[in-house]
């Protein structure tokens, strides 16, 4: 649902169902923005750990969704960062997205 509503905006979308996958893609290197599902960071490891870790340098804006309200946590002291506690409302991560993508820098 998230990934046509992007393409309809039209972003270009890449998806990854593993941590390991969307660390492939990240070091394709031409990602303007990354939204990641909480779970994707907390429930692989070691390859969660690793994609954390590039979250939190920083090198691409990042939107972290969760219906976890208490997950908005994860995003305090990354930079480009920003949370969505309700990923059904296509509107507001069409709008995060834009906003994160058009504020950062290619990776």
């Amino acid at each position: 649902m998230i990934r046509t509503n992007l393409e309809m905006d039209d972003f270009d979308v890449r998806t990854a169902s593993t941590a390991t996958a969307c660390l492939a893609l990240l070091r394709e290197g031409d990602a303007r923005a990354l939204v990641v599902d909480v779970e994707l960071i907390q429930d692989c490891v070691p390859r969660g750990d690793d994609l954390l870790r590039v979250v939190n340098a920083g090198t691409v804006p990042v939107l972290l969704l969760s219906l976890d309200a208490a997950d908005r946590a994860l995003v305090r002291d990354l930079p480009h960062a920003a949370f969505c506690s309700r990923p059904d409302r296509i509107e507001e991560v069409s709008a995060l997205v834009r906003a994160l993508a058009h504020a950062g820098a290619r990776i």
